[in-house]
């Protein structure tokens, strides 16, 4: 693992005096039919925090991130990561989603989903979080979803509560419009804004949110860089995915649309060559330099010890994004361009985004 260390950025509100390196871990891979939660996956996350050093590395995980049958999978990953290694624990800042009605999920699955940010289901979900961690408690706690039956200012006042019964350390927002961001700030301090951002993805750009938190100087933990994978250039066709993989029924990953993307994606790859990289590598460092105050945090996931310093390489100095880079990169969106909706109808309708 290079020692060159990465660039860091600052936690924002109560919590700015806590440095994170620029890139982060993402850990959704649990959430799939056979979540693996021991054996090399621990290695990966070993890496990923050492190679966040001297800094800590953001870890974002999730209450849910685990099948109906298995929904503490990813809780159990981490417990287990820092039973085998409790010395990597003070240099991680542990992320985790939640404010899903989790028996609701568990018994009927993703048709079950829903937040509640009653102040009864966030206790709730707090204590599972914090048994299912074998006792450890998040550095910072994020509604997966803004609640539409509750103002979110009472919401706020809710999780302020919570946090300063020491229940986690500190507010993080997800899946937020710009206006419920302002909002928040005012009624409690908010650490860090989760939102899907990529080449792929750039609404934060058109809605005011990557300005807003700029300006409230609050980091942006950006999910999915890599477009679900389609900006890494080696997706060629939809039968490269597997027949249960959940992208087959978003949009972008339609039959219609999987064509027209991958020209994308290959367009990509073909310029991160030029730059000795892949096209992940300029996918993440592209997320990186899109803010100018170098807000962004890309999470991208691996489960894979070989690919944590790949993912890595963007965010160590040397390696940042020329204007040539950005330029071209944006040309492409531009000619290029995106085809379908980031999620399906279905899902659009059901799930509060950008709420």
């Amino acid at each position: 693992m290079s020692q060159q260390p990465m660039h860091s950025v600052a936690l924002g509100g109560d919590a700015k005096d806590i440095h994170i390196a620029q890139i982060g871990y993402g850990s959704m891979h649990t959430w799939g039919a056979k979540p693996v939660t021991d054996g090399e996956i621990l290695e990966t996350l070993k890496a990923a925090i050492e190679g966040a050093a001297p800094h800590k590395l953001l870890f974002n995980g999730g209450a849910f991130y685990g099948p109906p049958h298995d929904a503490g999978a990813n809780l159990r990953m981490i417990k287990n990561l820092f039973a085998k290694y409790p010395e990597l624990r003070e240099r991680t800042v542990l992320c985790i989603k939640g404010g899903f009605v989790m028996k609701d999920y568990i018994e009927k699955g993703i048709a079950g989903v829903k937040n509640d940010a009653s102040e009864e289901n966030l206790r709730e979900d707090l204590r599972r979080i914090t048994e299912e961690l074998g006792g450890d408690k998040p550095d910072i706690y994020e509604l997966a979803r803004v609640d539409k039956k509750i103002p979110i200012e009472e919401q706020m006042k809710t999780m302020a509560k919570l946090r300063d019964e020491g229940l986690f350390g500190h507010i993080g927002l997800s899946e937020v419009a710009a206006e419920t961001i302002r909002r928040a700030v005012k009624i409690t301090s908010i650490a860090s804004v989760e939102v899907e951002y990529s080449m792929f993805e750039t609404t934060i750009e058109d809605n005011g949110v990557l300005a807003v938190c700029e300006e409230l100087a609050i980091p942006i933990f950006a999910y999915s860089v890599t477009g679900k994978g389609m900006l890494t250039g080696t997706l060629k066709k939809r039968s490269d995915l597997a027949p249960d993989d959940i992208r087959l029924h978003q949009d972008r990953f339609s039959e219609e649309n999987f064509p027209l993307n991958v020209k994308l994606g290959e367009a990509v790859a073909a310029r991160a060559e030029k730059r000795g990289q892949t096209g992940s590598q300029l996918a993440i460092g592209w997320a990186i330099a899109a803010s100018k105050k170098r807000i962004v945090v890309p999470i991208p996931q691996t489960t894979k010890v070989s690919r944590v310093e790949e993912n890595f390489v963007p965010g160590r100095p040397g390696n940042e994004l020329t204007a040539e880079d950005q330029a071209e990169v944006r040309k492409l969106l531009k000619e290029i361009g995106v085809a379908g909706e980031r999620y399906n109808a279905a899902a659009r309708e059901h799930m509060n985004l950008w709420g």
